[in-house]
């Protein structure tokens, strides 16, 4: 089979992230199946026009407003040789249900919704958000994949009647041979907060959440890992100051994936507070190493972070009831115990060949046309 997949970006693009690594993965894993792939994406400065990565063909052309029509018309010249298209959506769509002859699956990764306001400058974010719901509708009778149950959720909140098959994603933080003993960890309660520091995800909201533990659990402290605008980081620094917490707050800035894991290990409750995500992978990796997410009850999260079972979710999206969950578990061993082993259990059930078999579902129902229900 042919596929051609449609993402704004590359894996090697400067601003490529999660959705464009986990896309990527899926695709090698066709290749093995004996499929050929290419991916279309717009350029960026000092890229190639033409590459292939991990034997996936990389296409490039157009810019943030011009790659769609770049799509569709290098698809016109190789239609022929296309049997599927993936559309997988970032900003504006591809619209590929309206011009393609094949096949097309929808790849959402998750409905941006209020996000799209901190993705896009003032009034193209409002302006997006209002569009979102008539850009969904177009694709409402394609079937679909999403990452999560809560984008699901969001795209039959906008009217989208075909099939949509939910990825059980995969993780790829090896989980500990053993769980080990709660010795291992900081003496003192400590937090991690583990993000790019963009207003989206909300690290001031980490910072007012430690100003609150504090009050019960005077030795906490947070740690911070990640980076964002020089401007934004002396901001989250001058908060830490403002709140009188500067001297608990230690911001680790970029560091590698091993100190990542050896630091989360450490640690003992890994938060999350941003606006929304599409799955929340950041839970999952610290559950495979020992450590249990306490995180806002946002869409996406509560998707990874499962309430009473491998984690918390704060009772309102705000610092002070976050304060109170992490301040819950501290004080009741048993209970962090506990669910520090159900989400090192569960950690070990997150594996590409589920999420890998899911895809292998939706692509068999789109070319096969067979009429099954959600899953």
């Amino acid at each position: 089979m042919q596929i051609l997949l449609l993402n704004w970006r590359d894996p090697k693009n400067p601003k490529s992230g999660g959705a464009e690594y986990i896309v990527g993965e899926l695709l090698k894993h066709r290749i093995k199946l004996g499929d050929s792939v290419t991916w279309f994406a717009m350029t960026y400065t000092g890229a190639k026009a033409e590459e292939t990565l991990d034997g996936i063909k990389v296409i490039r052309a157009g810019g943030p407003l011009t790659v769609q029509g770049s799509a569709k018309r290098w698809y016109r010249q190789h239609s022929t040789e296309i049997d599927l298209i993936i559309d997988q959506t970032h900003g504006l769509p591809f619209f590929a249900p309206r011009w393609a002859k094949c096949p097309v699956l929808f790849y959402a990764n998750e409905v941006a919704g209020p996000i799209a306001k901190f993705m896009l400058p003032w009034p193209f974010g409002y302006l997006y958000q209002w569009l979102e719901p008539s850009f969904i509708r177009q694709y409402r009778d394609v079937p679909a994949v999403s990452i999560s149950s809560s984008t699901t959720a969001d795209l039959r909140q906008f009217g989208y009647r075909a099939l949509i098959v939910t990825l059980p994603l995969a993780c790829d933080t090896k989980p500990l041979a053993k769980l080990p003993a709660l010795a291992t960890k900081e003496k003192e309660l400590t937090l991690i907060f583990a993000a790019r520091l963009v207003p989206l995800k909300r690290p001031d909201h980490a910072l007012q959440t430690l100003q609150q533990v504090v009050k019960e659990v005077p030795e906490a402290k947070l740690w911070i890992l990640g980076s964002g605008v020089k401007m934004y980081e002396q901001y989250l620094q001058r908060l830490a100051e403002r709140l009188g917490i500067l001297k608990q707050v230690k911001f680790w800035g970029f560091v590698s994936t091993d100190q990542k894991k050896e630091l989360m290990q450490r640690a003992h409750l890994v938060l999350i507070t941003s606006i929304k995500e599409g799955w929340g992978l950041t839970v999952p990796e610290a559950n495979a190493l020992g450590t249990v997410g306490v995180t806002y009850n946002i869409a996406g999260v509560r998707d990874s972070n499962l309430h009473n079972q491998t984690g918390l979710l704060s009772k309102s999206n705000n610092p002070a009831a976050l304060a109170e969950s992490v301040v819950e578990l501290w004080q009741n061993p048993t209970k962090y115990a506990r669910l520090r082993q159900q989400a090192w259990e569960v950690s070990q059930t997150r594996t590409w060949d589920k999420t890998e078999a899911a895809l292998d579902r939706a692509i068999n129902n789109v070319v096969n046309s067979t009429n099954e229900k959600d899953t």
